[in-house]
């Protein structure tokens, strides 16, 4: 039988637990807010007997396989000693696995036994406790004598690179394929549900900051989304189409090789350009091993006296530029940037939000310092003058024109098929196109070259149409901060990536 434990809030439940740790009792812990049975997802689906709910499982792990086997720096998750960090990744975002969540940290379990977006009325908050040395030897003793000899429990220790929220949350996993508390229902605390401790906080559970793996990973659920958003649409208009209504899926394709060939006088010439061998350099193919506890916990401060908006930007640009050059070490770690405005006329918080976002995704990139900091002057200026998601048209290109001039909407893929949409300069982009492109194209289409929308209907692979640095230039200093004051999820950062640029 276990031993259950009575505490008066998760407060006090925290605390007992850290006692029963420090001396020795039991060293994992796993919150929950009701005490329910603590299956795997993947236990819990396969026991439903729900077809669907199976088959989409097993199409997620393809899905995400497939795209795991197309990213260089990700392939090593796919190599069989890399199976437990496969698992931890596909765990922590939400694909169901055989592992289930603990952790070596108290105060970790006290969060999770009050994380519900539907906090129970009447009930019992619960954690478990565990002594692993014993757990895994009545688990060899049912073996011993011919007792679950199929099933699967192990713990799993496993530190994935760059995996912050599991290093975060001092994760550990139990892998187990059954109702493994039928064998050894575990001792636990029992509490009354009293909302979320004092500590952590949810920015520690969850960190905001994102490592260079999570930023990926952010790409690859935006495509999976995508992916089932398809299908969904396509089994709707099936549906339909049986019911005998006239139903159809208009799709647009992409030019083969990312232009339009038969606007070419030679297209076999419209090579990629010789600029984009930078793009191929290790700094900007490879990401640096980080753990979460060794870059962070660093905060620099941007004092704003300036009135105008002009004023404004140059400030944070000259300040951001002053602080990267003479804190050099300061790109290796996780900056947080907080805006003193004391002209009481922006608002900080989110420019400090806004500023973080930029940072993590651009710090581990060879942008140059002064690329970052026109990045974080332009967030500026562009705040201040009311550009963000959720306005109409027109005011958002009147925003942006009234702080970068005239600009234009595009749409940017990378090669993975993750997307986004930002602004640029016109004259910006301009500057950066090949210097021939005119002469390549038929005499009848060269008179319309001066616009940029048909350009971008000739040309959408950007390795034919722009010279490399110039393009760094203009996603440093306008498509990042515009996505990112867009609040497009995933934001591209990488130029180099980048295998489509054209108009939405």
């Amino acid at each position: 039988m276990p031993e259950i434990f009575k505490a008066g809030s998760v407060e006090e439940a925290v605390e007992r637990a850290q006692a029963f740790k420090a001396e020795g009792r039991y060293n994992w812990f796993r919150g929950q807010v009701q005490d329910w049975p603590p299956f795997s997802s993947l236990f819990r689906i396969r026991r439903s007997g729900d077809t669907a709910a199976i088959e989409k499982v097993q199409s997620r792990y393809l899905l995400f396989c497939d795209w795991l086997t197309e990213n260089p720096a990700l392939r090593y998750l796919l190599e069989e000693e890399s199976l437990h960090q496969f698992s931890a990744v596909a765990q922590h975002y939400g694909i169901p696995t055989n592992y289930i969540d603990f952790t070596t940290d108290p105060a970790v379990a006290g969060f999770f036994s009050a994380d519900s977006p539907t906090p129970p009325a009447n009930g019992m908050s619960c954690m478990y406790c565990v002594d692993t040395k014993d757990l895994l030897e009545v688990a060899d003793d049912m073996k011993a004598v011919g007792v679950r000899d199929r099933a699967i429990l192990e713990t799993v220790e496993v530190d994935v690179t760059n995996l912050w929220r599991l290093q975060a949350q001092r994760g550990v996993f139990l892998l187990c394929d059954y109702n493994w508390d039928v064998d050894y229902p575990m001792d636990r605390i029992i509490f009354p549900y009293t909302g979320y401790p004092s500590y952590p906080e949810r920015d520690y559970i969850y960190p905001k900051e994102k490592s260079a793996l999570e930023l990926l990973l952010e790409q690859y659920f935006d495509i999976e989304k995508k992916h089932f958003g398809r299908e969904y649409i396509r089994d709707m208009v099936a549906d339909l189409q049986a019911k005998g209504a006239n139903a159809s899926i208009q799709t647009m394709e992409s030019f083969p090789n990312g232009f339009y060939a038969e606007g070419f006088l030679e297209p076999d010439k419209l090579a990629p350009l010789a600029s984009w061998g930078k793009a191929q350099e290790p700094a900007w193919r490879t990401y640096p091993d980080e753990h979460f506890d060794d870059v962070g916990g660093h905060m620099e401060r941007i004092h704003l006296r300036a009135g105008d908006r002009q004023s404004l930007q140059r400030a944070v640009g000259f300040a951001v530029k002053q602080l990267l050059d003479a804190k050099p070490q300061h790109r290796a770690k996780l900056i947080e940037w907080v805006p003193v405005d004391e002209t009481n006329k922006l608002p900080v918080q989110e420019l400090s939000t806004l500023f973080r976002s930029a940072w993590n995704g651009m710090r581990s990139l060879p942008f140059s310092n002064a690329q970052i900091a026109t990045a974080f002057a332009t967030i500026t200026g562009l705040l201040s003058a009311g550009f963000r998601g959720g306005l109409q048209r027109e005011d958002v290109n009147r925003c942006f024109s009234d702080v970068r001039g005239d600009g234009i909407n595009l749409e940017m893929a990378y090669a993975d098929y993750a997307s986004s949409r930002g602004f640029a300069p016109t004259e910006a982009l301009r500057g950066a196109i090949r210097s021939d492109l005119k002469a390549l194209v038929l005499p009848q289409y060269q008179a319309q070259m001066d616009d940029l929308r048909f350009v971008f209907q000739l040309v959408q692979n950007p390795r034919l149409l722009f010279e490399f640095e110039p393009l760094v230039d203009i996603f440093a200093c306008d498509l990042i901060p515009t996505q990112i004051l867009l609040r497009r999820t995933p934001t591209l950062f990488n130029p180099a990536e980048l295998t489509i640029v054209g108009l939405p």
